[in-house]
């Protein structure tokens, strides 16, 4: 409902969706067509989704590997070693040690930014970190601090992410517009983690919905870190939830 008084949100979702659907079919058939169509989704994406935008060309040439027609255990035998090499280069040098910690300090502050010199209940903006950080400069934070806020605020920005606005905290009536919404999305979240799942788990299966799966889970870890608005976040997770509606649809089509 939100997100359809956006034009730019509405085009946004759409390309996301062929984004999705390309890669998906991509994964099944390995041919130009359906790259073609994802570099180009991709490219539409970006342009209406400027900041999400650059954050999908970090992760899709990894969603493309993966879909990939290569043995499934030989990909992972792959990514898990190149894990590990990415892990050993990290501990021996500073400078890739500096990035990441940047990284972590970039999305903090992110975050911060919406708690800063505002009303947070009145523009609905909720913090994930523990209070010192928002009077703290994160630049000043060590590694350990650094990566245990973030481990903190993505299970508290996961919370938000899914299920703000919380029907239980109403502040002006506003909101009641959006609750039908927001409900039905509470009973569609429990059936479309099910389907994934269930995806994942039939071999014939899983390595269609695996790319598709990353790509989502990269872009909900994302924006629930850096995110503190109940009405962004509530637009941000509309680009999501009409994947989440198939994944869903998979498991009430076999109930009924």
């Amino acid at each position: 409902i939100i997100s359809a008084t956006n034009i730019r949100f509405c085009i946004g979702i759409l390309s996301f969706l062929l984004i999705m659907f390309s890669l998906i079919n991509f994964a099944k058939h390995n041919n130009a067509r359906s790259l073609c169509i994802l570099c180009l989704s991709a490219v539409l994406f970006y342009i209406y989704k400027d900041k999400a935008g650059k954050l999908l060309f970090l992760i899709l040439p990894l969603c493309v590997f993966m879909a990939l027609n290569i043995n499934f255990r030989k990909k992972l035998i792959m990514c898990s070693a190149a894990f590990i090499i990415l892990v050993c280069v990290l501990q021996k040098s500073t400078h890739l040690q500096g990035k990441a910690m940047t990284t972590l300090q970039n999305l903090i502050s992110s975050q911060k930014g919406f708690n800063m010199g505002v009303d947070a209940q009145l523009y609905s903006n909720y913090k994930i970190y523990d209070d010192f950080v928002y009077y703290t400069d994160e630049k000043t934070l060590e590694l350990p601090v650094l990566l245990q806020q973030t481990a903190k605020g993505l299970v508290r920005g996961m919370w938000h992410f899914f299920l703000a606005p919380f029907p239980w905290e109403t502040r002006n009536i506003l909101r009641l517009y959006y609750y039908p919404q927001n409900i039905f999305w509470y009973l569609i979240l429990p059936f479309s983690i099910v389907g994934m799942l269930m995806s994942l788990l039939r071999k014939h299966k899983a390595h269609l919905a695996l790319p598709a799966i990353l790509l989502s889970s990269f872009f909900v870890i994302i924006l629930s870190l850096t995110i503190g608005n109940e009405g962004i976040v509530i637009r941000y997770r509309d680009l999501l939830t009409p994947y989440f509606y198939i994944f869903a649809g998979s498991v009430l089509c076999r109930l009924t």
